[in-house]
C-alpha cells in the first residue's frame, strides 16, 4: 500500500460475521497491508472513494456530463489525481440489459449490476511525494476482489485504522483489548486489527 504514511505489517481478519457480502465470503478471512488499497495511495484513495462510489452509480458531474472529476491528494506534496468512468459493456450489451433488469424488476426481483469502472488515473506528481508514483499511473477501483478489502470498508474503517497503528486506543478500546473496527455495513462484519502495537496493548 502507497502512503505518506509508513505503514507497520498489520492484518485485518473478519472476526464477526453478520451476513456474506460480495467481498468477504467466510469468518477468519485476513488482509495484511498491502491488501487494503493495493498500488494506490490510502490517503488519496480516502478522499476519492465518494466520487468514485458517486460515478459507479451513474452521477454526472455537471450539466455537460463529463465521466471524470479531478481530485488532489490531502498532501500538498503529493498528487492530482481524475476519477473516470468507463463502461463495463458494449452498446447492444448495455440495451439488452436494461430490458432484463426491467423484467426482472417486474417480474422477481430488482437486481444490481455495475454499469461502469471507475479508474483513477494520476495527472500530476510532486517531486516531494514519498508515494513514488508515476504520471499516467492507474489504480482500477475494487468491484468484486475478495482479496483486497472492501472499499467502504476501507473508507469507513481508515481512520481508527490509523489512530491505532499510531499507537493510540480507540474510543472504545479498552487497556488489554484486542482493537475491533465495524463495518459501515450495520448487518457487515467486525475487523480484528493485529499489530504491534495492538500486541503490546494485549501485554
Amino acid at each position: 500500500m502507497k502512503s505518506c504514511f509508513e505503514f507497520p505489517e498489520f492484518v485485518l481478519d473478519t472476526a464477526v460475521m453478520g451476513k456474506i457480502c460480495k467481498y468477504h465470503k467466510r469468518k477468519g478471512q485476513e488482509y495484511g497491508s498491502n491488501d487494503t488499497i493495493r498500488e494506490f495511495c490510502s490517503d488519496a484513495f480516502y478522499v476519492a472513494y465518494p466520487s468514485c462510489l458517486a460515478l459507479l452509480y451513474g452521477a454526472k458531474k455537471n450539466e455537460f456530463k463529463q465521466r471524470a472529476i479531478s481530485l488532489s491528494c490531502p498532501n500538498p506534496n503529493g498528487i492530482v489525481f481524475e476519477v473516470k468512468r468507463v463502461h463495463c459493456w458494449s452498446l447492444p450489451v448495455r440495451a439488452a440489459k436494461k430490458i432484463f433488469e426491467w423484467v426482472m424488476a417486474k417480474a422477481i426481483m430488482r437486481v444490481d449490476w455495475e454499469d461502469w469502472h471507475i479508474e483513477l488515473k494520476v495527472k500530476q506528481v510532486s517531486p516531494e511525494c514519498p508515494a513514488k508514483f508515476s504520471v499516467g499511473d492507474i489504480y482500477k477501483f475494487n468491484i468484486g476482489k475478495h482479496d483486497e478489502l472492501c472499499p467502504a470498508s476501507f473508507h469507513g474503517i481508515y481512520p481508527s485504522l490509523l489512530q491505532n497503528l499510531r499507537g493510540y486506543l480507540l474510543g472504545w478500546q479498552k487497556e488489554g483489548e484486542m482493537a475491533r473496527i465495524n463495518c459501515p455495513d450495520h448487518e457487515g462484519m467486525v475487523y480484528e486489527l493485529h499489530s504491534e502495537e495492538n500486541e503490546k496493548n494485549k501485554a
